[in-house]
């Protein structure tokens, strides 16, 4: 009786490692290779578009605050704008990043 409780209690765990020595048999075959590369090659994006965005309806004096705010919520979850600065030339890799506002690495 005690014997008959135990195997029920590792059942479960050989029934798990049977699942896994035979993906791993699997996976060292060259079907299963093939098989994982051709996961990997679906999971890769093909064409990168970049895409233009005219927001200047955004700018009117008539603008929809709320679709401003769920457009900009769509592009990331904090949205900073930012105007075209000037060049600012630092000397080295420590004023860059105070000028920048985050780690620069040369």
């Amino acid at each position: 009786m005690v014997a008959e409780s135990s195997s029920k209690r590792w059942q479960p765990y050989l029934v798990g490692a049977a699942l896994i020595a035979v993906a791993a048999v699997g996976l060292t075959l060259p079907a299963g290779q093939s098989l994982v590369g051709r996961l990997f090659r679906s999971l890769r994006m093909q064409k990168v578009q970049a895409v233009n965005v005219d927001l200047s309806s955004f700018t009117d004096p008539n603008a929809n605050p709320a679709l401003h705010q769920m457009v900009a919520q769509m592009i990331s979850d904090k949205v900073v704008v930012t105007v075209n600065e000037q060049d600012q030339p630092a000397s080295d890799a420590a004023a860059a990043a105070q000028l920048a506002g985050f780690p620069c690495s040369f």
